[in-house]
């Protein structure tokens, strides 16, 4: 008896750590175009693209040092591309005039701050790897965008010098070829 309820205990546990795994965003290839030509998925989240055609196209990075070129062949799924860094990452198909991009929003620890106050930017579920680093972008009130850090590490810390509607994004730089992904999608941080 005991037997059996340790073994009903694990299948139990084995079924909810498998329902919490996400599932992979979907996007399909026609002749032509992505679709959805947008995605955004969270931090940690993948996508597999569906080649709905008799011919082979690709999943090419605009910035070379996110991924090369994943290959999907006529009527296949490509393997999942998971997305640790937040940033925006257009791609393209070599065979076709595909584009498409992938949005990855940064988390914050609090939506609501008083003065004074530390915000954590998470800027990824790992620390970059290579010579690439986040450039974290803030302003208040609609101001001008500035540069509020730049790190290598997978979050940083801010402190609000002034009470308003604050606004970061974030965009990964490659060191060695001086090039960037596109930017996040805003998070927004109300300091009081």
């Amino acid at each position: 008896m005991l037997i059996r309820r340790s073994v009903i205990a694990a299948l139990c546990l084995l079924l909810l750590a498998a329902s919490n795994v996400a599932a992979a965003t979907s996007v399909s290839i026609s002749s032509s175009a992505y679709s959805p030509t947008s995605v955004t998925v969270a931090m940690g989240g993948s996508i597999k693209w569906k080649n709905t055609t008799g011919k082979k196209h690709t999943v090419t990075s605009d910035a070379f040092f996110l991924w090369g070129t994943l290959t999907v062949r006529k009527h296949t799924t490509s393997s999942a591309l998971t997305f640790q860094e937040a940033g925006t990452f257009p791609y393209h198909d070599s065979n076709s005039p595909a584009h498409g991009q992938v949005a990855v929003p940064m988390k914050v620890d609090a939506t609501y701050l008083s003065l004074g106050g530390t915000v954590t930017l998470s800027l990824g579920t790992a620390p970059p790897s290579g010579p690439v680093w986040h450039v974290v972008q803030g302003r208040v009130n609609g101001g001008a965008w500035a540069t509020v850090a730049t790190t290598g590490t997978n979050s940083t810390g801010f402190t609000p010098t002034k009470v308003g509607t604050w606004e970061f994004q974030t965009y990964l730089h490659h060191a060695l070829s001086n090039t960037n992904s596109g930017t996040s999608p805003v998070v927004t941080v109300t300091v009081s």
